[in-house]
């Protein structure tokens, strides 16, 4: 179970009931594969199987007249960038079998099968008026549940290449602070404004629930936009930190002339806004004479706007509160202390390899057969030696040296050469998108070690298994 409960706002007094409920990398391309068996309309059927087959230890929902709308910049199966994909599926999932009126809001960056058109509507940022689409798809999971999946549609979200940057260049677009803007503040005019399929809206009494940097305006705009006028009152906002290593940060001013341009008039936003988005590098950081040092920093925004902060672990909510961890963020985390909790994420019961239907041969502890003969099935389509005896090591994220991948790229040689005693008889599998210098490592290292090493520049559900 990915999210298990939790009851963290103590604080809001014994009518405030929207506040206690329970609660639960940087690109990819959207996944046109789809080889994991899991189409966009059996993904439901496959995690009500998964639960009945497997053993899952079943919490008990609170407050589940509150609905739960989930607001996320990627959304498995139809968009994916790793974890935060995955996650945020297990989450509209798991609160709509708890009981909670559930909906899940994503960027349309491709033609969805099975989302229907709702209607469209017009929102003023950066000097125009913008029209977004709605698409509305719906997915029952038995027994009267389900959760409502809404597709934002906008000419900015669909992009050739990754979600967040050009797969060619690995930069980021140019333009994501205005895609992620109008979509925070177009997710935000869901509940409210828009009956799904007919059915009633969901009304301002609602949890969102925004997941990092692409969604941290959704805390920000609520409270300065909408509850400064009245508006979302009896709501509340958790921020989910994924990883604070990116955090949206943009020029405050882009010193065009001749008043230059000001990126946080654009946001529709209150002058009193500026001062919680506003960062300031100190001036041994500045990069050019002039240079003020000042930034917006959207995950700043969000940790001092949101009603609770929650990490994907009680660890890591420990490690962003200390200065490596914390990537400059880390005082005003600190000073947010009593707002902050960590839940451990869990897996998914889809994953449970003696009900899993992708791989070669299921096993369990009973009877491990099974694992060697997928040892072997991925050995064979990943192009290395068919060897039973080989230990293979295996990596799957983003190819950051946040995630230690230089690391892995320094001891590349002591961990292959082997001496011929057999005590290092290592086979390398590396999968994920990143950084140039990284994809590059990975080509040499398949050239220098054929057969032993794999690196798969991409992701690939199937060989993720």
């Amino acid at each position: 179970d990915a999210c298990p409960s939790l009851s963290f706002f103590p604080d809001l007094g014994a009518e405030d009931t929207a506040g206690d409920v329970d609660a639960p990398d940087k690109d990819v391309e959207k996944s046109p594969e789809r080889d994991d068996g899991m189409s966009r309309n059996s993904t439901a059927a496959s995690l009500t199987k998964a639960l009945e087959e497997g053993p899952v230890y079943q919490y008990v929902g609170q407050n589940t007249d509150v609905p739960i709308v989930i607001v996320t910049s990627e959304l498995h199966p139809w968009s994916k960038s790793g974890g935060l994909a995955i996650v945020a599926s297990a989450y509209a999932y798991n609160f709509a079998e708890r009981g909670h009126r559930t909906m899940a809001i994503a960027p349309m960056y491709d033609h969805y099968e099975g989302a229907f058109y709702q209607c469209s509507k017009a929102f003023e940022l950066f000097g125009c008026m913008h029209e977004v689409h709605y698409y509305h798809h719906y997915q029952s999971y038995g027994d009267g549940k389900g959760a409502d999946y809404v597709f934002i549609e906008h000419p900015s979200f669909k992009r050739p290449g990754g979600l967040y940057h050009d797969t060619q260049s690995n930069k980021e677009y140019e333009d994501n602070l205005f895609r992620f803007a109008l979509f925070s503040l177009a997710a935000m005019e869901v509940p409210v404004g828009i009956e799904l399929g007919g059915a009633p809206r969901y009304g301002g009494k609602v949890v969102f629930i925004a997941n990092d940097w692409q969604t941290a305006l959704v805390p920000v705009y609520m409270q300065h936009r909408h509850r400064a006028n009245g508006n979302y009152n009896d709501a509340r906002c958790v921020y989910i930190v994924h990883n604070l290593g990116y955090q949206g940060c943009y020029p405050l001013r882009l010193g065009i002339p001749p008043d230059q341009y000001d990126n946080f008039a654009q946001l529709g936003l209150p002058f009193c806004a500026l001062g919680e988005l506003m960062y300031q590098y100190p001036e041994w950081e500045r990069t050019y004479e002039g240079d003020t040092g000042e930034t917006l920093n959207l995950t700043k925004g969000a940790l001092l706007c949101a009603d609770r902060i929650i990490t994907v672990s009680p660890g890591y909510a420990h490690e962003i509160k200390t200065p490596e961890g914390g990537f400059r963020l880390h005082h005003t985390l600190t000073e947010k202390s009593y707002f902050l909790a960590g839940i451990l994420n869990g897996i998914d019961g889809t994953w449970n390899p003696r009900i899993d239907a992708a791989i070669a041969q299921k096993f369990d502890p009973s009877n491990m057969s099974g694992k060697a003969a997928c040892k072997a099935a991925l050995q064979k389509s990943l192009g290395l030696d068919l060897d039973p005896e080989a230990c293979v090591c295996s990596f799957v994220g983003r190819l950051t040296a946040q995630k230690g991948v230089d690391l892995l790229g320094a001891i590349a040689r002591w961990l292959m050469d082997d001496p011929k005693d057999g005590l290092n008889k290592v086979q390398l599998v590396m999968m994920g998108n990143g950084e140039p210098q990284f994809r590059d490592m990975l080509r040499w290292a398949e050239t220098e070690w054929k057969g032993r090493v794999c690196g798969f520049y991409g992701f690939s559900p199937h060989v993720e298994r």
